[in-house]
């Protein structure tokens, strides 16, 4: 008798786990989809380190400039520097819209030098890291980019 008992409150106890571990993995779930939003990357963001195509990384740095990336509720703007002076190069601005770690890019307006990229809409994947680290990742104007950036406190 004392057996069957046993055996019954030990399939209980692990159905019971197994419905609590189900639930935890939900949650941890829906808090790392939850992660990455709008507000998870509002913000002022560095271009630490760039691909493109099939050429090896490199940083800004290293071709004479920085990149700043600026995010507000709905709108995003690009600052292209150079290294030395802090002269602006170039700069674009638009909206954006973040969900489920796809990033999506507007241009609304750009320098004279980007003119090509006017109207354009761009969509990245993007990963963030609890280290203040964003790494996007997607096609511009045919040419796939990878881009890491940190985010400037």
């Amino acid at each position: 008798m004392f057996d069957r008992v046993l055996n019954s409150f030990i399939s209980i106890l692990g159905y019971l786990m197994k419905t609590l571990l189900t639930v935890l993995s939900m949650f941890v779930g829906v808090v790392a989809q939850a992660q990455t939003t709008s507000a998870s990357i509002m913000g002022t963001w560095d271009l630490s380190q760039f691909t493109l195509g099939d050429s090896l990384p490199t940083t800004p740095q290293e071709r004479g400039f920085k990149r700043l990336k600026i995010f507000s509720t709905t709108h995003f703007t690009v600052l292209q520097l150079d290294a030395q002076t802090n002269e602006i190069l170039g700069s674009l601005f638009g909206t954006y819209s973040l969900a489920k770690g796809i990033l999506t890019e507007s241009i609304l307006n750009v320098s004279k030098n980007a003119a090509n990229m006017n109207g354009k809409t761009f969509t990245f994947k993007v990963t963030l890291s609890g280290t203040g680290t964003m790494n996007q990742v997607g096609d511009i104007n045919g040419l796939m980019t990878t881009e890491k950036w940190t985010k400037v406190k």
